[in-house]
């Protein structure tokens, strides 16, 4: 299966050896377009884990806009205290340095500009806002961080990032790996502890719960696992994936965040939805949803087993059953937050406001749901502008591209569990990760993929790899694309 192309059926006659040649390369890429429509193009992998790989993605501006992005999960450990400034603020500049560096050396790509001026208008809407917003502490230094921290992400991701293949899989490389490190790290805490969520010792010597950021980090790196997994093209690659998957899963499990969790588990239905077409009087379902649906049954019950062998508590899977049992305490929550929205439906309170008329201070809160932040302090309008952000940012993508290229599906599955997480932690400046995989999106835009092919001979297309499951009669037939 390792081998076969995650990819909707084709029925055809098998074809001679010599007839399975590789796909070939993108309309944008030398050589000219696929020859076989709805067949993955494998020319660029979405994760590499060689030694050389690996080097040279922790060499590299992708590794600064990773260091940047996901600073807060490392910065209040001791065992980084001894950087001397804030790493946020200087993996920041030193990225917008080399960034700006890039840009002015590969130039901007027209097609990625879209997304990035939906951004700027919704910024300076949450601007605007501050005229008419009571707070005065935490409202402007929001704005800002929006202006520069969350901005720069979505920049970055859409100007450069998304137009290069192997800035994309470095990207992802690296984020695979700071889940390594962070799953490795949480195990030996979960050990420690006799099975107790993720808790680790700041700098100021108190003990703080992490189990969400660490979601929030293993949570990405199990997809990008999946991918890997799904798309590998040699067997030894495929079963690392496979392995990795599994053992972020099992951290997923034991972290205590039940969000992260559930934001890792709903975009599996991507990949499921992919794998099944409708075509005249028939249902064709890809061996990879067969894979998939297997996973998904043996991954619960290895986790009962394991926990009834070890006697060792599961500590998201205890706080989904009082969940189940108890409901979610932040409904009363949601509902204040829209009859805050209610006093000013147009326009919104305000950047920043949410916190003081919900009775916390000035001071950095929010109501756990991103659109309720939205609508809320920036009202209809704001909302609006950020829903012309997401369309512009998914409006070039298509199920074809989905199927046939593995980077855009990883970075769709990375945007969609951002996304989920988003409803549930952290106010909108906290959630940069969702801005840069908008901008990463652009890759649909600027990275098109071409349904024709060159002026060549016909081609037969390779056996068919996926079961097509029959109403009625099915006759076989030959496909020949040009």
């Amino acid at each position: 299966m390792r081998d076969k192309p995650f990819a909707a059926a084709q029925v055809a006659l098998p074809t001679t050896p010599a007839d399975r040649t590789p796909s070939a390369p993108d309309a944008d890429q030398p050589g000219g377009a696929s020859t076989r429509p709805w067949r993955l193009n494998l020319a660029e992998a979405p994760i590499l884990l060689s030694p050389r790989a690996v080097l040279s993605s922790l060499f590299s501006f992708e590794a600064l806009v990773a260091l940047y992005m996901l600073a807060g999960n490392y910065k209040a450990d001791p065992r980084f205290a001894w950087i001397p400034v804030d790493p946020t603020a200087l993996f920041f500049a030193l990225s917008v340095l080399v960034g700006g560096f890039l840009i002015i050396q590969k130039g901007i790509p027209r097609k990625g500009l879209p997304i990035v001026f939906a951004m700027v208008c919704l910024v300076a809407w949450w601007g605007i806002s501050l005229l008419w917003s009571p707070s005065r502490i935490y409202g402007p230094n929001k704005v800002f961080l929006m202006a520069t921290l969350t901005l720069w992400a979505l920049i970055a991701g859409a100007l450069i990032i998304a137009p290069s293949p192997q800035r994309v899989r470095r990207l992802f490389t690296l984020l695979l790996l700071f889940a390594i490190v962070m799953g490795i790290d949480a195990v030996l805490v979960y050990a420690a502890s006799g099975g107790g969520f993720y808790r680790r010792e700041t700098v100021a010597g108190d003990v703080e719960s992490y189990h969400l950021l660490l979601g929030r980090i293993c949570g990405p790196g199990a997809l990008i696992a999946l991918v890997g997994w799904l798309y590998s093209r040699g067997r030894a690659a495929g079963r690392l994936c496979l392995v990795l998957l599994l053992g972020l899963g099992f951290v997923l499990a034991i972290g205590g965040g039940r969000g992260p969790l559930l934001s890792t588990l709903l975009p599996l239905l991507i990949p499921i939805a992919l794998s099944v077409r409708l075509p005249a009087r028939s249902i064709l379902v890809s061996r990879t949803l067969l894979w998939v649906l297997v996973l998904l049954l043996a991954m619960p019950v290895g986790l009962a087993l394991y926990s009834t062998a070890t006697e060792q508590r599961l500590g998201t899977i205890d706080r989904l059953e009082r969940l189940v049992t108890e409901g979610n305490p932040r409904t009363a929550l949601y509902a204040e937050t829209i009859g805050i929205w209610q006093r000013a439906p147009l326009l919104g309170q305000g950047a920043g406001s949410w916190p003081m008329l919900a009775g916390y201070g000035d001071q950095r809160n929010y109501p756990h749901n991103l659109f309720l932040e939205v609508v809320a302090e920036n009202g209809l309008v704001g909302l609006i502008l950020f829903l012309a952000l997401l369309w512009v940012a998914l409006m070039p993508v298509s199920l074809e591209r989905l199927r046939r290229d593995p980077q855009a599906l990883c970075a769709m599955l990375l945007f969609a569990n951002a996304l989920l997480n988003a409803m549930t932690t952290g106010d909108l400046p906290g959630n940069r990760t969702v801005f840069m995989m908008l901008g990463l999106l652009a890759m649909t835009a600027i990275r098109p993929v071409g349904a024709g092919a060159p002026a060549a001979a016909p081609r037969q297309p390779d056996a068919p790899s996926d079961l097509p499951m029959s109403r009625g009669r099915h006759a076989a037939a030959t496909e020949r694309v040009r």
